[in-house]
């Protein structure tokens, strides 16, 4: 019977040190347990992480003309007209004079398909005057741009269609002129000049398109017999920077 009451009291011993050992082990750890006031155990603690996240984003110029070539294709003026009239967006595609002609129905679509604000201004190669690309008597070649947001043929933007006015309003030729020769080779100003302050075409999404129309008058005696004839445009972005 003594022997027994040993072992008894020796396993007693070791649960006890197991008993002490656990709560060494759990203090240890920096958690704490407490009870509180509705019977649950509330385990507390703390630790800490830092990270960084890095970009940088540059600047980037890019211009685009979504709509890159007007054809009018061949025809001829009906016999009972001096001349007929075409215009770009369609809005002049007489039938009863202006025979065999294509509809066409949009002019050149300028996006700023960068991310910063840029001066635009353009040149002309070829036959840039009415009488090199029609000739006859009083032909007209005559150009004009509009903020998309104004301009109803402003489809085929890589963005939505414009809602604000391009350029703050400033845009030149909002109304059709003739191309007369004057700063065709050098190139004139659309939206902005070369100042170096006046960078007014902005890349936002809901401004950032400008429209060219051509507006063409074929008199009954223009050019035949030479093939088609062009006038190329060459369009240039300056960025602010």
């Amino acid at each position: 019977m003594v022997k027994r009451k040993k072992k008894v009291d020796s396993e007693r011993w070791i649960f006890y040190l197991l008993v002490i050992a656990l709560i060494i082990t759990v203090c240890g750890t920096g958690v704490g347990i407490f009870k509180v006031g509705d019977g649950n155990f509330l385990l507390t603690g703390a630790a800490t992480a830092t990270g960084t996240t890095s970009v940088t984003v540059t600047a980037t110029t890019a211009l685009t003309n979504q709509v890159s070539q007007v054809d009018f294709g061949s025809g001829y003026p009906n016999a009972s007209a001096s001349s007929c009239n075409l215009i770009s967006n369609g809005s002049s595609q007489d039938a009863n004079y202006c025979l065999s002609f294509n509809n066409v129905t949009q002019g050149f679509v300028l996006e700023n398909t960068g991310n910063t604000n840029v001066s635009l201004n353009w040149s002309c190669g070829g036959n840039c005057s009415a009488a090199t690309l029609l000739g006859g008597t009083s032909p007209g070649f005559a150009i004009r741009m509009q903020a998309g947001s104004t301009a109803f043929d402003q489809s085929n933007q890589e963005s939505a269609n414009d809602t604000t006015v391009s350029c703050g309003g400033f845009l030149l030729n909002t109304t059709f002129g003739e191309l007369l020769g004057e700063g065709i080779a050098a190139g004139e100003w659309i939206c902005g000049d070369d100042s170096g302050t006046n960078f007014l075409f902005p890349p936002t999404a809901t401004e950032d398109a400008i429209i060219m129309d051509f507006n063409l008058t074929i008199p009954d005696d223009a050019i035949t017999g030479a093939g088609q004839q062009n006038a190329t445009f060459t369009f240039t972005a300056t960025a602010s920077g």
